[in-house]
């Protein structure tokens, strides 16, 4: 399945992330893949030695997309 961020929320002492809808903290899995940074508006996860980004922005540029097309 596809990992979409939806949001991120960080703050002096803590930050989470909006994966797929779960609220994912650093050091958290999600389909394999271990949350290891979160920053405003982006997520670094690695699964082994894959490291996945994930983008806010991106994502929701990609769900405007998929809605744009009839």
């Amino acid at each position: 399945a596809e990992l979409t961020l939806r949001a991120t929320m960080v703050t002096s002492n803590s930050a989470l992330a909006n994966i797929n809808g779960e609220l994912l903290s650093v050091g958290q899995r999600i389909e394999g893949y271990r949350v290891s940074r979160i920053t405003e508006g982006r997520v670094v996860l690695y699964n082994g030695g894959d490291q996945l980004v994930l983008d806010v922005y991106q994502s929701q540029r990609a769900s405007e997309q998929e809605t744009g097309r009839d």
